[in-house]
């Protein structure tokens, strides 16, 4: 017997979820065979491994889910099928088994305590529903233990040298041919799939999100000696004043990698304490020099990508951690705070119509050259819990004091989108994967 699987995709290929993934199986026979089906199989596993040493002893703690389990029939066709009285069929020499297949990719993974992986689990032969609306109406088989619908995770392959740990995330066509003599010849063909339907291009300004740091209390005085009534009267009103400062993100509601990150420094007042020219008058839309007070140095600053991968087995929990530093400078870079915008009015009181303001200063331009590199999307599954979080530091301070302030911003998995494939060029033909197996 000979048998190919031809996936209709190229070595490049992304796929996401809700995509078709086409095929065909074609076999031939090369001696007479007694066949009870031949059946198609869209697999999507998750894996972990921990081994643990207790004394002289290596344990070796392993677990696997299915989060996709999808079969198709090809051979006997249904009306064979239907007019067979037997439960296997001959198929003489010399005869070729060639059929297509089409699977749906769901938009949700069910993952289920399916070490044993029985079909009877995961009831999907109505591929065009959600696969969340089909676990609903499947009556029997439901697992019971770590039973969670999420997002489907992509194709991911974790090993770390540290006591053999393994965490992964698999998906595969399968061809299985049974048999009557109860041989059964499987042959497997691996893929890659990725996260998610990409997000809308360009964002709209509405979904832009703002993250925020915690509030910074600083006191300042006002710098210079003024000489005439005017900034006398000028430096007793603003010889010392309060200054809440926050480090924020603006960011899409998606993030991707090749995106640019958008940092600003965080004003809250009820005035601007920069609305001031230098003999005290109120600076004009068309003025935009300082008044000499409102200078804010960054001495230092770092930007970072942490990872984190956590693996749950029989109870176990196994952490790896990664961390990338996407930009850093210690050189002093000096701000002129007369620069900041007025970026939203927050309401103090509706009665009074009272309002708060919020005014940014635009630091982005430390980071003209950072874009967010390719990333394994955050997802978890019922043993796989994989997150990415940017950390921005950044110290400020005048010449008189010095403080600093920190944001930790979470990609969470919903927003998180993986990159798009290198496209090929319109007239290049596409290949197909072929994977053989001779019996």
């Amino acid at each position: 017997m000979s048998a190919n699987i031809n996936l209709d995709l190229h070595p490049w290929k992304v796929f996401h979820a809700g995509d078709n993934i086409h095929g065909t199986v074609k076999i031939d026979i090369l001696s007479s065979l007694s066949v009870t089906n031949v059946q198609v199989k869209l697999i999507g596993l998750a894996s972990t491994r921990y081994t643990q040493q207790l004394g002289q002893s290596t344990v070796v703690h392993e677990e696997d889910h299915d989060l996709v389990y999808d079969v198709c029939t090809i051979f006997p066709p249904y009306a064979m099928d239907g007019a067979m009285t037997s439960k296997s069929y001959t198929l003489p020499e010399g005869k070729t088994l060639e059929s297509q297949f089409r699977f749906k990719l769901p938009f949700t993974a069910h993952c289920g305590d399916t070490n044993s992986r029985l079909s009877s689990h995961f009831n999907t032969s109505s591929r065009e529903q959600d696969f969340a609306v089909t676990m609903k109406h499947n009556k029997e088989g439901k697992p019971e233990k770590h039973a969670q619908n999420s997002i489907l995770p992509p194709t991911f392959i974790k090993r770390t040298q540290l006591n053999s740990n393994k965490a992964e995330v698999s998906y595969f066509i399968k061809v299985t041919m049974r048999r009557s003599s109860k041989f059964t010849t499987n042959i497997r063909k691996t893929f890659p799939l990725r996260l998610s339907i990409p997000p809308p291009d360009p964002f709209p300004h509405e979904d832009r999100v703002m993250v925020v740091s915690d509030m910074l209390k600083v006191s300042k005085r006002a710098d210079g000696s003024p000489v005439n009534p005017v900034k006398l009267l000028f430096k007793s009103s603003s010889e010392k004043f309060d200054i809440h400062f926050r480090l924020a993100f603006f960011r899409s509601r998606f993030v991707f990698p090749g995106q640019r990150i958008k940092p600003y420094v965080l004003v809250l007042s009820d005035t601007s304490p920069y609305t001031f020219q230098s003999d005290g008058n109120e600076k004009k839309e068309s003025v935009t020099n300082s008044n000499g007070m409102g200078v804010l140095y960054i001495k230092k600053y770092s930007l970072k990508l942490d990872t984190r991968t956590i693996f749950y087995t029989d109870g176990i929990k196994e952490k790896s951690k990664s961390s990338v530093e996407l930009a850093a400078d210690s050189k002093p870079q000096k701000f002129d705070l007369a620069d900041m915008v007025l970026i939203e009015e927050v309401p103090l009181s509706w009665m009074l119509g009272t309002y708060s303001m919020k005014y940014g200063l635009d630091i982005s331009g430390l980071f003209e050259d950072v874009v967010l590199p390719d990333l394994v999307p955050t997802f978890q599954t019922c043993t796989i819990d994989h997150n990415h979080w940017m950390e921005l530091v950044i110290k400020i301070g005048s010449s008189a004091d010095v403080w600093a302030s920190s944001v930790k911003v979470k990609l969470p998995h919903s927003c998180v989108v993986v990159g798009r494939a290198p496209q090929t060029e319109p007239d290049e033909v596409l290949p197909s994967y072929n994977e053989s197996k001779n019996n």
